[in-house]
């Protein structure tokens, strides 16, 4: 645009600013291929060709006045800094039509215009150079916005993805330990005077027998492993896990408490409460 106007006010010439769209196949192949218009054109005007969408056009469409595309409109270019506009139509299909415009506009270019004229034309210029600084500024803006919306949402994905990650990698590990717990594992080799039930979330139940000195902490062991060494099918055991008293109903968190010291011994029916998510619940 910048060399256009340079062009026009170089050369003496009209700028016409033509707004092109794909609906303009008939001015572009039929109206421009005329040779009086090629010769009217290329004598009397510098011609500036916008075919673009969005922040671009809608700007090129506010300088032009243009309420619809394809749109053509004229400018005079007193100096490097300003346009003056002169007419516009977006009635584009009829050649005849349009050769009587460019011819018009040719002939009465010559002569300077008053200086209302040049006094109106320059608030209405200053007026657009405000709105497309507005317009600009309200597209930087969104933009922003976009932008920080987009890296929040990368943001927040990245660390579910990263819990979700260390989540399976807390459950990998507590299979393959519980796994290797199994293949060692032993009873007490003491008197077997404690008989400890445990119900499963899932409705199913497990029991052993321990010794009254065996710790919480024991029998939180073969609970972890229960389901690699009983014959049971459908025994799945969460990662994280509570074992609770029913009456009363208290949670056993102290580990290194002995089964009699817990209240457990003789005999004692605990229940399972799963703490994992629905993902973190042992299937393997």
């Amino acid at each position: 645009m910048i060399q256009a106007k340079a062009a026009a006010l170089s050369q003496g010439k009209i700028l016409a600013l033509y707004l092109h769209n794909e609906r303009a196949q008939n001015f572009c192949c039929v109206v421009l291929s005329n040779p009086l218009v090629i010769e009217l054109l290329d004598t009397n005007y510098i011609l500036y060709v916008v075919h673009s969408k969005g922040v671009r056009m809608r700007l090129m469409s506010k300088l032009a006045q243009a309420h619809s595309i394809p749109h053509i409109s004229f400018f005079r270019v007193p100096n490097h800094n300003e346009l003056f506009y002169i007419s516009g139509t977006n009635q584009l299909d009829d050649t005849d039509s349009f050769i009587a415009m460019i011819m018009n506009l040719a002939e009465s270019r010559v002569g300077a215009p008053t200086s209302a004229i040049v006094e109106e034309e320059r608030k209405i210029r200053g007026e657009q150079d405000e709105e497309f600084k507005r317009a600009m500024a309200i597209d930087y803006e969104k933009m922003t916005k976009r932008n920080i919306m987009r890296r929040e949402t990368e943001k927040r994905i990245k660390e579910e993805l990263d819990i979700k990650q260390k989540k399976g990698d807390i459950k990998r590990q507590t299979i393959e330990r519980r796994k290797k717990i199994s293949m060692n594992y032993s009873q007490s080799t003491l008197p077997l005077d404690t008989k400890i039930k445990v119900r499963l979330p899932n409705g199913a139940t497990v029991e052993s027998k321990f010794n009254h000195l065996d710790t919480v902490g024991k029998l939180y062991e073969w609970v972890e492993i229960v389901q690699y060494t009983a014959k049971q099918d459908n025994l799945k055991i969460p990662i994280n896990f509570t074992l609770n008293i029913t009456h009363p109903s208290t949670s056993l968190l102290d580990k290194t408490v002995t089964l009699e010291a817990a209240n457990l011994f003789p005999d004692a029916v605990l229940t399972l409460i799963s703490l994992d998510s629905d993902e973190e619940t042992e299937s393997e």
